[in-house]
């Protein structure tokens, strides 16, 4: 058995806050650098939607890679998908719905 464990960032863009952050922020710039003369919230669509495509990707190749690798192995990723759900005040059993959409 296999765990990949990816603490650093997160695969989707909303989710990458805190000292995350960053990652969104980039993601922007880069956006903002390849299209200058768009809305600022096409920009954001954009962003959004090349760093999933991007994360969905690496996250499929290591998996392909791990596989060729170990190709008897069980592989996952640790907390992954996560609900973020778990805090003192809510200790909830389920995902928020906004989160269970993103998770799939």
């Amino acid at each position: 058995m296999g765990v990949l464990d990816f603490e650093s960032w997160r695969p989707i863009f909303r989710q990458n806050w805190g000292t995350l952050l960053p990652y969104r922020e980039l993601s922007r710039t880069i956006e903002k650098n390849r299209h200058p003369s768009w809305k600022p919230s096409l920009r954001e669509k954009e962003a959004k939607s090349r760093f999933e495509s991007a994360s969905r990707r690496f996250m499929e190749q290591t998996l392909e890679l791990v596989r060729q690798m170990r190709p008897q192995g069980k592989w996952g990723y640790y907390a992954y998908p996560f609900c973020y759900n778990y805090t003192p005040k809510n200790m909830a059993p389920t995902c928020p719905v906004q989160v269970m959409k993103e998770n799939n």
